[in-house]
């Protein structure tokens, strides 16, 4: 075997003077590739927790309140549900169109003694992004029930004085009837900065099990022009608006001139969709 031979010599020769110690050198390559790969692991961890777990989001949720009425002190929102009680080929006649349950198979004994197909019963107000029904994502939903709605006197037998019937219209504020009153929405817009809603109805019958989808208009309204042809972003919804400021909503006609309702005088009306015969 061929190895390498070095020769060291002593500088002096003399026994009696010490020696000194001698150094030898000797060059060894050294390779810096992996340098450092143990830190690029821990960061490699770190940016793959970071993907599958994703950035806090902040889902705090702030209560907004209708907002108190122009010139007023109150905050009060009514709500009054029309249901169609006459024969579907004649739709223009609005005395056909009524505040009552009887049109949804209830009758005030029913209603008045809470009937459990009556008390399933509920009012599904939903939540929009837009008016486009292809595109929109529902993002809340209020639930008004039967039993939160105002009475009026009638009759459960004719050997009984009247007493008070259940009837579709509410009037919702702080203390009173709260149900559906606030709206519960994030309280951070970094996520989803929304602060427009549109708002779509429909009636859940406990005793059929069906859904009864609601408009804003009559159907036999002039307005409408054609019954059963009619643009639906117009007719089936309200607007309803934040303000992130004041943690307040107000609700708005779909229409240009966008006017507010809710408030007693001009309650937000919801009127039975009747399907074509």
């Amino acid at each position: 075997m061929i190895v390498s031979k070095y020769k060291m010599l002593l500088n002096s020769t003399n026994a009696e003077q010490p020696r000194s110690d001698k150094y030898l050198t000797i060059p060894v390559e050294l390779k810096w590739d992996l340098l450092g790969q143990d830190d690029a692991i821990d960061e490699y961890q770190r940016q793959m927790v970071k993907e599958i777990i994703g950035k806090p989001i902040d889902y705090e949720s702030s209560r907004f309140s209708n907002n108190l009425y122009v010139n007023t002190i109150k905050s009060d929102i009514n709500y009054e549900f029309y249901f169609f009680n006459g024969n579907p080929i004649n739709l223009s006649n609005s005395i056909n169109w009524v505040s009552s349950y009887a049109p949804q198979q209830f009758d005030n004994g029913e209603i008045y003694y809470n009937a459990k197909s009556f008390t399933k019963s509920f009012f599904k107000l939903d939540l929009y992004d837009t008016k486009e029904s292809k595109t929109q994502i529902n993002y809340l939903t209020l639930i008004l029930p039967v039993r939160e709605g105002q009475s009026d006197l009638g009759s459960i037998s004719p050997i009984l004085p009247n007493v008070n019937i259940k009837k579709p219209t509410f009037s919702l504020d702080y203390f009173g009837k709260s149900e559906a009153y606030f709206i519960y929405w994030l309280k951070s817009r970094d996520y989803l900065n929304i602060d427009t809603f549109y708002m779509s109805a429909k009636f859940f019958n406990g005793k059929t099990g069906d859904f009864i989808k609601m408009m804003n208009k009559e159907q036999g309204s002039p307005q409408l022009g054609n019954k059963y042809s009619f643009n639906p972003e117009e007719y089936f919804y309200y607007k309803v608006k934040l303000d992130y400021n004041t943690l307040t909503y107000e609700v708005l006609t779909t229409d240009i001139a966008a006017n507010r309702v809710g408030e007693a005088l001009t309650p937000i009306k919801w009127y039975e969709y009747v399907n074509p015969v």
